[in-house]
């Protein structure tokens, strides 16, 4: 071939730009995609991200929002969860508030110079104040004395103070009543009373109160003595814990 052949032979173009066309193909298909996907349904996508997510030990609080229980497997597994929603624990009392409670019912009666005559129990139930029945009412009656309101405003005091629900329950000895009516109403009618005056004088919401009456069932002494049945005479006002409160 001669040099002038030469001169007019057309430039061909570097191998390279063959594999370059080739990237550049493959990148405009990549943002096609990606446009496409920016149509798809967000939430549907975050729910399933979310799904995700709680198979690798991140629990779903809303779609699409997480917060991280963990930051290793071993945490993880030591740590007690539902597949789903975290588990929300039941209110309960303090233990400590309890003696608290306690504490403070037995010094407001010791500062009334009552502490000898009135019992504070710490139960499974709650705080139980235990009153003699002499103390509020005379011998097979359903009217409170006039001595016992004093008392009875102190309750109310407390009462005003705590959230608790309040169980008011009156007990009576195994001596078969000397009047006409029975046991379980003299027990059931002292409980109200009392109910009726902590509402009406004491301003303590009936919301938070009920009576029982339970007769000679629930005994704390012998009633084969005086002295025994003389404490079974009784009127108990039990702050219960939430849990039972809540079963009221």
């Amino acid at each position: 071939m001669s040099d002038e052949d030469d001169a007019f032979e057309e430039p061909t173009a570097p191998a390279w730009m063959a594999t370059f066309g080739d990237l550049m193909s493959l990148l405009l298909c990549f943002f096609v995609l990606l446009l496409s996907f920016a149509s798809m349904d967000a939430k549907r996508f975050a729910e399933v991200n979310g799904s995700m997510r709680d198979a690798f030990g991140v629990q779903r609080i809303d779609p699409g929002q997480f917060e991280a229980l963990s930051d290793d497997l071993i945490s993880l597994n030591d740590r007690p969860q539902s597949s789903s929603l975290r588990v929300i624990e039941m209110p309960s009392r303090d233990p400590s508030s309890t003696k608290k409670l306690a504490s403070r019912i037995k010094t407001t009666l010791a500062a009334k110079r009552l502490d000898r005559l009135v019992e504070v129990d710490e139960t499974e139930r709650g705080v139980v104040v235990r009153v003699p029945g002499q103390m509020l009412f005379s011998a097979g009656s359903t009217e409170l004395r006039p001595t016992s309101l004093v008392f009875l405003r102190e309750i109310a005091d407390l009462m005003q103070g705590t959230p608790d629900l309040i169980a008011i329950e009156g007990h009576t000895d195994a001596a078969p009543s000397q009047s006409t009516t029975t046991n379980w109403r003299i027990s059931t009618a002292r409980a109200v009373a009392a109910l009726e005056y902590l509402v009406d004088v004491g301003r303590v919401s009936p919301d938070r109160l009920r009576a029982t009456g339970f007769a000679a069932t629930r005994p704390v002494a012998s009633n084969e003595d005086e002295a025994g049945r003389a404490k079974n005479r009784r009127v108990e006002f039990t702050f219960l814990r939430p849990q039972d409160g809540e079963d009221s």
